[in-house]
């Protein structure tokens, strides 16, 4: 049963996140008492105020809301079109990946630009996401056979080693490239990432309404470097508020900042 409680706990996940839940209010409803119970709360009340006094309480919700899978090189197309692009550059790029979940992502543009012969271009590769539970798992950079079902044999012996519970752990050298966070694009310290020259956002925009989509496109703009480059999601809903030039190559689509 959907109560206040409910849409007062949806009300606080969307202020603090920007993701809302209003096709899916039965099934989070479900979730979060579920969630509750398991966490030991007697009632939804007193669960919404641990909510907002509690930092290990309000994280271990996140997490619970916003597991997404994913495994290596899923839409390899625009990775692979950021190859391309990257020829035009004469110096380093930075890259963000936001929503990064578990770096799956991240690691799949170092090996692509690695198999390319761009490895030494890499300034940085920098990944965010506000589930803490993925970002443990990107940091580790270890992972199950079953995310590099898409990945080439010969790629997974250069880039990982197999580990003794047959699990692949990307070698360090090509791991310390990449740097992950625990990170909201809506908090002050999202801006002071600096700024990047290219930016794979996909599939994020779905989870916002219309408000918060302007904020998070107003956000992803200023992190990107004048002629910057922005990857979304094929399903992601966008206004371009901002000066971004839309592209489209081979069906593939990207945004430029314009300088």
């Amino acid at each position: 049963m959907y109560t206040q409680v409910h849409q007062g706990i949806l009300d606080l996940f969307y202020l603090k996140t920007g993701i809302h839940f209003d096709e899916k209010k039965d099934i989070v409803s479900n979730k979060i008492n579920n969630f509750a119970k398991k966490s030991g709360f007697g009632d939804l009340e007193s669960f919404l105020s641990a909510l907002k006094s509690s930092d290990s309480v309000w994280q271990e919700f996140v997490n619970m809301l916003t597991v997404n899978e994913t495994y290596f090189f899923r839409e390899n197309k625009q990775i692979e079109l950021m190859g391309s692009l990257i020829q035009n550059y004469s110096g380093s790029v930075s890259v963000l990946s936001a929503p990064c979940s578990s770096g799956e992502e991240a690691f799949t543009v170092l090996m692509s630009l690695s198999e390319s012969g761009f490895l030494s271009k890499i300034k940085k590769i920098t990944g965010i996401d506000v589930n803490s539970e993925v970002i443990k798992k990107a940091n580790g950079g270890i992972y199950p056979k079953g995310s590099l079902h898409r990945t080439a044999p010969d790629m997974v012996e250069r880039y990982f080693e197999k580990t003794a519970d047959e699990t692949y752990k990307i070698k360090e050298e090509f791991r310390r490239y990449a740097e992950f966070s625990v990170m909201n694009i809506f908090e002050p310290s999202f801006a002071a990432l600096g700024e990047f020259d290219f930016v794979f956002s996909r599939n994020m925009l779905i989870y916002f309404d219309k408000e918060s989509r302007k904020k998070a496109e107003e956000r992803l703009y200023n992190v990107l470097k004048p002629g910057g480059i922005l990857f979304l999601g094929h399903a992601d809903i966008v206004q371009n508020s901002f000066n971004l030039k839309k592209h489209v190559i081979g069906g593939i689509v990207y945004y430029e900042k314009c300088q």
